[in-house]
């Protein structure tokens, strides 16, 4: 079954405004904050590419918003894996186990997890 991409992006603008959006935001504000250089720069472009193609597919003004939809996959999965491989890694070396904990105490205090209460769960089978 072929899920309408109008769906989808229903889906992404929800995402977006209840986890992304906060996410990226104290991202930026606690953990960027304490190490500016080029690698937390990559992340911070890599927040703006998404942010920018999901602000796109929201107008709904694109021909072929799968393509778009593929587009945006492909970016948050390049992001997660930079963050992950790299950026975190990088972030760890350099900062002090005691700043570590205090960006982590922080970031759980600024986002704390939320559970994913959209009604439209296309994704699963039924």
């Amino acid at each position: 079954m072929e899920i309408p991409a109008s769906r989808i992006i229903k889906y992404v603008e929800y995402f977006k405004t209840n986890f992304l959006r906060p996410h990226f935001r104290a991202e930026e504000k606690i953990l960027f904050a304490a190490l500016k250089d080029k690698h937390v720069e990559k992340a911070i472009t890599q927040h703006k590419e998404i942010n920018s193609l999901v602000s796109k597919l929201s107008k709904n003004t694109d021909p072929n918003p799968v393509e778009q939809l593929e587009k945006l996959a492909e970016l948050v999965d390049d992001h997660v894996r930079y963050e992950e491989r790299q950026l975190f890694p990088h972030i760890e070396k350099e900062l002090k186990p005691a700043q570590l904990e205090e960006i982590g105490k922080q970031l759980n205090e600024e986002h704390p997890l939320s559970k994913d209460e959209y009604d439209d769960e296309f994704w699963v089978k039924r």
